[in-house]
């Protein structure tokens, strides 16, 4: 830029700060009102100056002819005072993804620029000393975002815009963050008569829909079919979650609109994952993000958006404002029967008179050499399963199965828990291939509570053994296998059975005359 330039800016910056804070006066804008602090109880006050005595000034010798001198008279400066002004703004980042115009390095770019908006009715703080300081004055930004504390003495000085100090705003300024300056303060070093403008704050929001388009947009969460919230699971397993989502608003979602880590517990490395489609208002879209549980035990929780082209994230509800969350609960131990002491009962299976043994076209369960043999003769995925006689309470229950000489894809087997009738139960069980569900029988219908899904350490194929271990409290039952946790789920809209019988069962789905040996069962009957 030449040099002529460079003077005219400069000089024109000037004469607008002048002008503004001439603005500021003349329309009545409050300026920033000096405070005296008051006294804590841990902070003595400060006594008041006071003016020191005067000193005698000492009589000149006398002289032949004495004279008195005239006594001068007194004269005060008042030093010149400084101002402090300048500017809160939402700093508008277009594009995060490309990195388009007012973003740097996938964020605001902290600089006032055409596309920005000046924010009015900002608390804005001032205090003696660095930062950080309060106390000594607080003003508001303006209806042009643009605020100012004047009549200050030389010294230094901390301006704050402390977004939780301005809960009351309307859109709500958190969750978000400063693009300038870092923290949301600033140390200013004033000399007399010195006035610093361009003393700015800009405010990156995190959820604020997009002003500047001529439509709304909005997202309604339809279903989680996948990894619902509160679901439990080990340390460092790798599961999916899903979202059905149905656009709610009155922007079409474009290729380029992606759902984006917000807060919270990313659990994956990709942070944002684009739709790659356009989706039309009332159309629905499943979106699925790839995680791996923390190693640490507890509960984990996350907050995903999603976020539109010009780089705006936006949610749910009237305001667009409500995130999506993902929260499970990672188990910190194994679970093995070593580990629950003496059960209740262990049936070894050296008798029959526990079950209900029989043959029909779909299987054949039969008892001999020290175990239950479970046949499924067709490959349609007609489960098949006995009962105890008795009836079993809030229990742990462990089977050790071991698959025969073919086993393969989903040909499946578990147990069958919380039998009101022989006709219905839960279903929590493993296929050959290494993966758990956990279903609900009415006597009509199947009710997935769990889907199909990869398990942890499930011993795959045939001549495979696999303790499968179920925890029943109340209306929650916990599948493990091996002693891994697969999952756990509430049946909250219809509570389960308080108690029930329960028995292996058997559904060939690859493999025909699929065996599996039930070698030992046993219970721990809870108190």
């Amino acid at each position: 830029m030449p040099d002529h330039c460079v003077l005219r800016d400069n000089l024109m910056k000037k004469i607008w700060l002048l002008l503004a804070l001439s603005t500021l006066i003349l329309s009545g804008c409050e300026l920033g009102a000096r405070v005296q602090p008051e006294p804590t109880p841990t902070e003595a006050a400060l006594p008041s100056p006071v003016p020191a005595e005067p000193t005698a000034t000492p009589e000149p010798p006398p002289t032949e002819s004495p004279t008195t001198a005239p006594a001068p008279e007194p004269s005060a400066t008042v030093p010149p005072t400084g101002a402090i002004i300048g500017l809160v703004f939402h700093d508008v980042c277009a594009n995060l993804e490309t990195g388009g115009a007012g973003c740097v390095d996938g964020a605001a770019d902290g600089q006032f620029t055409e596309q920005d908006e000046p924010l009015a009715g900002v608390r804005v703080f001032l205090g003696a000393g660095a930062c950080p300081a309060f106390g000594l004055a607080e003003t508001t930004t303006n209806d042009q975002g643009f605020y100012a504390f004047a009549e200050l003495a030389s010294g230094i000085y901390c301006v704050t815009v402390d977004p939780t100090a301005n809960a009351g705003l309307e859109p709500a300024m958190l969750p978000g963050r400063f693009s300038v300056p870092r923290g949301g303060q600033a140390t200013l070093g004033l000399q007399e008569g010195q006035h610093i403008g361009d003393v700015n704050f800009g405010w990156d929001y995190d959820l604020l829909p997009s002003s500047a388009k001529d439509c709304i947009d909005r997202l309604e969460v339809v279903e989680v079919p996948r990894t619902p919230d509160g679901w439990s699971m080990g340390a460092g397993v790798e599961f999916t979650r899903v979202w059905r989502l149905k656009n709610a608003g009155e922007c079409t979602w474009g290729p380029d609109y992606a759902l984006v880590h917000a807060d919270g517990e990313a659990m994956t490395e990709t942070t944002s994952i684009l739709l790659g489609r356009s989706v039309a208002p009332g159309e629905e879209v499943d979106l699925a993000l790839a995680l791996t549980s923390p190693a640490e035990p507890g509960e984990h929780s996350g907050v995903w958006l999603l976020r539109n082209e010009r780089g705006f994230t936006f949610g749910a509800g009237e305001q667009s404002n409500i995130a999506l969350t993902l929260s499970i609960r990672v188990i910190p131990e194994l679970l093995t029967s070593a580990a629950l002491g003496a059960p209740t009962l262990r049936d070894t299976l050296d008798a029959d008179d526990r079950w209900n043994l029989f043959e029909d076209k779909h299987a054949a369960m039969t008892l001999e050499g020290g175990h239950i043999t479970l046949t499924s003769k067709e490959t349609i995925g007609f489960d098949s399963w006995t009962v105890t006689a008795g009836t079993l309470g809030d229990a742990t229950i462990e089977a050790i199965f071991t698959t025969g000489p073919a086993c393969s894809g989903y040909d499946r087997y578990g147990l069958i828990v919380r039998s009101e009738t022989i006709n219905t139960g839960y279903f929590l069980g493993i296929s050959c291939n290494g993966y758990f569900s956990i279903r609900q029988w009415n006597g009509r219908k199947w009710e997935m509570l769990a889907p199909w899904t990869l398990g942890v350490g499930i011993n795959t194929g045939p001549d495979q053994t696999n303790h499968v271990v179920v925890v029943m409290s109340g209306n929650t039952l916990s599948l493990f296998v091996n002693g891994q946790l697969q999952a756990t789920v509430t049946d909250k809209a219809k509570p389960i059975y308080g108690g029930g019988r329960f028995g292996p069962f058997i559904a060939a789905q690859d493999t025909k005359n699929f065996t599996v040996y039930l070698e030992e069962i046993a219970y721990w009957s809870t108190p």
